[in-house]
């Protein structure tokens, strides 16, 4: 059998299609179920985390802060941005 790596909930649902008697697996859907909650929390940390870099930037420019943030040398905190190692296939976006 060959040995691939799941990398997302996406993935773990398409493989368990592939194989009814775990899909019928209480446990293994447990599982699918806390693997999608917890993509779904990252992704709103991750939106929360960039607008929290946002007001910050934000106020790092106006005066009277900006003046400060020269003097100790305050810079803009980067965006979280995702980094794919992969490239996407017809199959995985569904076309």
């Amino acid at each position: 059998m060959k040995s691939t790596k799941i990398e997302s909930s996406q993935e773990f649902g398409q493989f368990l299609r592939q194989m009814p008697e775990l899909m019928a697996n209480k446990h293994i859907e447990r599982l699918l179920n806390e693997i999608f909650e917890t993509e779904n929390n990252l992704a709103q940390w991750k939106i929360s985390y960039n607008q929290q870099v946002e007001y910050f930037n934000t106020l790092l420019h106006q005066f009277p802060i900006s003046i400060i943030a020269k003097i100790i040398r305050l810079k803009d905190l980067e965006f979280y941005k995702e980094h794919s190692l992969t490239d996407f296939t017809d199959e995985m976006l569904g076309l």
